[in-house]
């Protein structure tokens, strides 16, 4: 998790960069994320990225945009569709309101 955290703003950090970095093949890395946490490593590089986003859009004074960028995606309509997909809701909706 530690090692997904520091490479939170790399949209081009997936799978075989996390397997390099822990040092396991592909096949051993899927296997063992899998029996933790029914999620292919895929999807839970995705899921860490959405939930930071989650945390950032409540307690950052920051766009949808900015915040998706700076959890690895690039493109801010997948971006949003699978914030919702995970969290119920669009990004925008859980976006703390500006201070006043």
């Amino acid at each position: 998790m530690a090692i997904i955290e520091q490479h939170m703003e790399d949209p081009e950090f997936g799978v075989v960069a996390l397997g390099s970095e822990i040092g396991m093949s592909k096949s051993v890395l899927y296997k063992k994320i899998c029996a933790l946490t029914n999620l292919s490593p895929a999807d839970f590089i995705k899921s860490m990225r959405l939930k930071k986003a989650a945390d950032m859009l409540q307690q950052n004074n920051l766009s949808v945009n900015e915040v998706a960028s700076l959890v690895g995606f690039n493109d801010r309509k997948y971006f949003s569709r699978e914030f919702k997909k995970l969290h119920g809701h669009s990004p925008s909706e859980m976006k703390a309101p500006a201070a006043k």
